[in-house]
């Protein structure tokens, strides 16, 4: 069976498929014969991209955190393949070619679980709240299929509402997504909701519109400056949280962890890259050209005349990987101030 898909890292390699189910497990699961197969991967998944001989993604294109960290270590890589998990099992042989951006894949006899998991989707716009008797499921629509994340609730209940939703979305697929693992899916599903709070505040709106505009504009001093006024909003939201939270005033603690989850995982380093990097393909006459671009851009290479295109895609690339050691305010980390929240069982998302 040989599928296609996008070329983001050139080189070949045949290898027995891994799903990632995105636990700790993964790491002592990879081989020096695996390739690394997901719905996509992002900065906590790094030492499975490192270990792994090849990627393939199901989302994702050639500027897709995968496929920069694959260039960055010479692995072929494929992006982009449609219902990739649906398709490929643990245990299977694939041939990966990063050059022509296709695999290969010889079935073993394993049949896959009754449970998917769709993973990193563009959830703030396809994802939506959907109310069944006493419960709220959550619904994504994808690829033909409608996937639904319920909250803790009893099988009886699940397979109700399941039947529900089969009847209400006839002409789809309807699917119970995996909740746990992995554990992309629980983050995106409580993002989602956290999300939904946030855009009640105004400053927040606003802030997230905000970020869609600079993005389009690919104006790398505006997108800095408004990355740093979005670190330092989620760390006045996260010192607020720690106040409330002193004063027993959980209610507020609440809506304040809210907006620094928000502020810092959505807007400043989810949103506002990924709309900039959706701009910057748009540079370029075809996949070909960009690919050429990315791979020098990976290894600090020059491209003449895209000097541009060069600093924008090097301030992405730092925004995306921007550790929480490395925003600091008031002599104080991001890290010191969210550990010492932690130990205080203060969670996020």
């Amino acid at each position: 069976m040989i599928i296609k898909g996008t070329p983001a890292s050139p080189g070949i390699f045949t290898g027995k498929a891994y799903t990632a189910k995105y636990e700790p497990e993964d790491i002592d699961n990879i081989t020096d014969e695996t390739v690394l197969v997901g719905k996509s991967f992002w900065i906590d998944d790094d030492l499975l991209l490192y270990k792994a001989r090849a990627v393939v993604t199901e989302t994702g294109g050639m500027l897709c955190h995968a496929a920069i960290v694959a260039r960055e270590l010479g692995k072929p890589c494929v992006v982009g393949i449609n219902d990739l998990l649906s398709i490929v099992s643990a245990g299977d042989t694939i041939i990966v070619d990063g050059t022509n951006g296709q695999i290969t894949i010889e079935k073993n006899n394993l049949q896959r679980g009754m449970l998917e998991n769709p993973g990193y989707i563009d959830f703030i716009d396809n994802m939506k709240p959907e109310p069944y008797k006493n419960i709220t499921v959550y619904t994504e629509k994808y690829n033909g299929k409608l996937y639904l994340y319920f909250p803790k609730t009893d099988q009886k209940t699940k397979d109700a509402a399941l039947q529900h939703f089969k009847k209400q979305y006839s002409v789809m697929q309807v699917l119970e997504a995996e909740p746990k693992p992995p554990a992309v899916v629980i983050e995106k599903y409580s993002y989602f909701k956290i999300h939904l709070e946030n855009m009640q505040n105004n400053e927040y709106a606003q802030d997230y519109n905000e970020s869609i505009n600079i993005a389009e504009k690919m104006d790398t001093r505006k997108i800095e400056s408004f990355a740093n006024t979005v670190y330092q909003k989620a760390f006045k939201h996260l010192e607020k949280c720690l106040e409330h939270d002193d004063n027993r005033n959980k209610k507020q603690a609440h809506e304040h962890m809210n907006l620094f989850t928000g502020y810092f995982e959505q807007i400043s380093k989810v949103n506002l890259a990924r709309k900039t990097f959706e701009q910057l393909k748009k540079q370029f006459a075809d996949a070909h050209e960009l690919e050429n671009f990315l791979v020098k851009a990976d290894h600090g290479k020059p491209v003449p005349g895209k000097q541009h295109e060069l600093e924008v895609y090097a301030l992405v690339k730092k925004l995306l990987n921007k550790k929480r050691d490395e925003i600091i305010f008031n002599n104080k980390s991001l890290k010191q101030l969210q550990d010492h929240a932690w130990k205080r069982e203060i969670y996020f998302g």
